[in-house]
């Protein structure tokens, strides 16, 4: 539980970082534990005292949660050895959508041009 509250606090200091890198594991640790969340805003939801008050609280926090999702995926990507512009199949359903589940799962990538980091020293 712990490596997953670190992982969820290092993506929100990394707001808006673009650039580097994110590891498998972080992302989905994320990943997890924004599905969790959305679960409890849900249940609450639900609850017809407190529908109107978790409506608006999940809205926002959703808005607030653009920028570092785009954030976080793009980082993904480049660790993944792809292109942070392939993030644009979002906007092609279900097909690019399942490309960029596979993108993500991916392992890192170890080698830069099919050089290893170890052989250039990084």
């Amino acid at each position: 539980m712990d490596k997953l509250w670190a992982c969820y606090v290092e993506y929100w200091k990394k707001y808006a970082e673009f650039s580097g890198k994110t590891s498998r594991r972080d992302f989905w640790y994320v990943v997890l534990f924004e599905a969790l969340l959305s679960m409890l805003f849900g249940f609450f939801e639900v609850l017809p005292a407190l529908h109107n008050a978790f409506y608006y609280l999940e809205s926002l926090y959703s808005i607030l949660t653009i920028i570092p999702s785009l954030a976080i995926q793009s980082r993904r990507l480049i660790d993944a050895g792809k292109s942070p512009f392939n993030l644009f199949f979002w906007f092609l359903p279900i097909v690019g959508w399942i490309i960029l589940i596979v993108y993500f799962c991916k392992p890192s990538q170890t080698e830069i041009n099919g050089i290893s980091k170890a052989d250039i020293g990084l």
